[in-house]
């Protein structure tokens, strides 16, 4: 959408231009940018929306050239000028609205297994954003002075990614972080960035 290409446009001409800002944290919902859908099609927003570049509508085949080109020409701009960057993979997406995982009705989490245990399974999590680590890795072997945090070494284990955890909400939809998610995560950044 043309007002948020804008509105990125400003806040990095922002960030390249204040010497003050040292450290820049990029982060996006990539996989759901690739496909123009959610995880299990729950967030409708997105569908159906036509994607521009450069000014041309953009083909679903083409849409991991146009991904992969602005993520290089982003990390292009803010290391060209000597920022820190710190690229954020994006939060495992959920199959389920995280509310449900704080349902007065106990019963109702039993028909959807991933909801009751409020957690998508480790395996389709790695499916779903093998293509976008993919695009990420490649662009990032250009860029050696960024520093990547994976928030899945803190939201997943072996077998779960988890919308809870030590009974505190961690979602606030199914893919952004709540309060309590993002001072979780907050506090893993802030030792890189301390580094």
């Amino acid at each position: 959408k043309g007002r948020c290409v804008n509105e990125m446009d400003r806040w990095l001409t922002y960030a390249e231009n204040t010497k003050s800002i040292n450290t820049v944290i990029l982060s996006s919902m990539g996989p759901v940018y690739l496909t123009r859908s959610s995880f299990s099609n729950l967030d409708k927003r997105t569908e159906n929306e036509s994607v521009s570049y450069n000014g041309e509508i953009v083909e679903p085949i083409e849409r991991a050239k146009m991904w992969q080109d602005a993520m290089r020409h982003t990390l292009n701009r803010l290391v060209s000028r000597g920022k820190n960057v710190i690229f954020v993979i994006d939060n495992p997406e959920l199959d389920f609205h995280p509310r449900s995982c704080i349902s007065n009705r106990p019963l109702k989490g039993l028909l959807n297994s991933n909801s009751f245990r409020c957690a998508v399974t480790y395996e389709a999590y790695k499916k779903r954003n093998a293509e976008y680590k993919s695009i990420v890795g490649s662009v990032l072997t250009d860029f050696p002075s960024v520093r990547v945090f994976d928030t899945s070494k803190l939201l997943c284990d072996e077998s779960w990614c988890w919308a809870k955890k030590d009974g505190r909400l961690l979602y606030y939809d199914i893919d952004h972080l709540s309060l309590d998610g993002s001072i979780y995560v907050g506090h893993e950044i802030l030792k890189i960035i301390r580094n």
